[in-house]
């Protein structure tokens, strides 16, 4: 819970950073699985966070998960900045005709914009169970509307087939 972090650096790291945190969630109305508070953009009113949430599978909007600050460049001068970030979603309900929400879009781009790096949008899924998922009005993010550099499918099985495969090997 960010609440709980307040006292913690971690919270007080991304403070002046661009992001704040949001109590929007406070009884679960935006998305069941979320906590009460979690970080997006500054720059993204409540509304914003809310109308996003509802494109997304199970409203699993896009929030801040993981922040790589960098202190000096890579011919070593002092800087700061953010080189990278990890910002975790459900997919997109997009569907077979690439439906778009522009304050998803918008989400996105303002926790991206914050980075040194271009966004790259990783999927877990394959492109066939994207596919497979498009035909039930779900699907995958367009390049072109969240400006990202690239799509980077990882191919892994489903959650179910993960789950039947790892408790063999966690002990390994």
């Amino acid at each position: 819970d960010w609440k709980a972090m307040a006292q913690d650096n971690t919270l007080q790291m991304i403070k002046g950073m661009a992001f704040r945190v949001s109590d929007c969630n406070k009884d679960y109305s935006v998305c069941a699985t979320y906590p009460q508070s979690f970080v997006v953009p500054l720059c993204a009113s409540d509304t914003v966070v809310r109308h996003a949430a509802r494109f997304r599978s199970h409203n699993r909007l896009a929030v801040l998960s993981f922040i790589h600050r960098s202190t000096e460049d890579p011919q070593g001068s002092p800087i700061e900045g953010i080189v990278g970030a990890i910002i975790r979603s459900s997919q997109p309900l997009a569907g077979l005709t690439n439906r778009r929400s522009t304050q998803d879009e918008f989400l996105v781009r303002s926790m991206a914009s914050v980075c040194t790096k271009p966004l790259v949008i990783v999927d877990a899924r394959s492109q066939a169970s994207v596919l497979a998922n498009a035909v039930q009005g779900k699907g995958t993010e367009s390049v072109e509307g969240y400006k990202a550099g690239r799509l980077l499918y990882l191919n892994l099985p489903n959650m179910h087939a993960v789950r039947e495969w790892l408790p063999d090997r966690a002990c390994d």
